[in-house]
């Protein structure tokens, strides 16, 4: 998108988060994300929830939802 940074892209009732590494993923839905669902009466559901790593270094995740 030329010199735009997207951080979030939302399709009907499904969003993608998107940052460069896993703490900041990890700080985005726990205190950005999160209280934003919850304050308009949504919730996250953490069954249907996935990750994706896009990178060419191999390295072990512990992210948590």
């Amino acid at each position: 998108m030329g010199n735009k940074e997207i951080k979030m892209i939302l399709h009907a009732d499904d969003v993608i988060l998107a940052t460069e590494c896993e703490d900041d993923l990890q700080r985005m839905s726990l205190f950005r994300f999160n209280p934003s669902c919850q304050k308009y009466g949504l919730k996250l559901c953490t069954s249907k929830t996935k990750s994706m790593v896009m990178s060419n270094i191999p390295k072990q995740r512990k992210l948590e939802i």
